[in-house]
């Protein structure tokens, strides 16, 4: 296995972050900031540190596309897009509209999230959309509020299976 060398304070903050979170899966950077404060970091080492922890994979941090939030529990995330994801399939909460454009053409509406209520203290079902699309899981269909999820498409057992003008033997 792999070792390597990491600063005391971040070990500290890295437990800091567990007791002051009081078991939430999302925080805000400016509570990261002021933990890291407390035991003596200062931001640039506090940002060092989650880059750190996000390479591996401890928490998420994606300061390039939601600079102010920090997933204390990555699980979250996967929660949320199965929830998405779910819709496809059904159920009494979504009218039959909703499904079939999830379904068959990877279509659906900001909206639909409200239904859902994909949110977590401290992360919005928009912070929720700006993510999926800087992780280009998502793709925003202008100039709606529309957005394609091609995760959710079926897939072709063989693209090649009846294909007119081929003639293979």
């Amino acid at each position: 296995y792999i070792t390597a060398e990491v600063p005391a304070r971040w070990f500290f903050f890295q437990l800091e972050l567990k007791s002051k979170s009081k078991g939430r899966r999302v925080i805000s950077l400016r509570e990261c900031l002021e933990i890291g404060k407390s035991i003596g970091m200062s931001e640039s080492e506090v940002k060092a540190a989650l880059w750190y922890f996000h390479n591996l994979t401890l928490y998420l941090y994606f300061a390039d596309i939601l600079p102010k939030v920090v997933f204390l529990d990555p699980q979250v995330l996967f929660d949320m897009l199965s929830q998405l994801i779910a819709v496809s399939y059904g159920g009494d909460r979504y009218d039959l509209a909703t499904i079939k454009s999830l379904k068959y053409k990877g279509i659906f509406n900001r909206e639909l999230l409200d239904i859902i209520n994909l949110q977590e203290d401290g992360f919005s079902s928009d912070d929720f959309l700006k993510l999926m699309q800087g992780l280009l899981i998502i793709s925003k269909i202008p100039p709606d509020t529309k957005y394609f999820i091609p995760c959710v498409l079926d897939t072709i057992d063989d693209p090649f299976e009846n294909h007119p003008g081929e003639n293979v033997e």
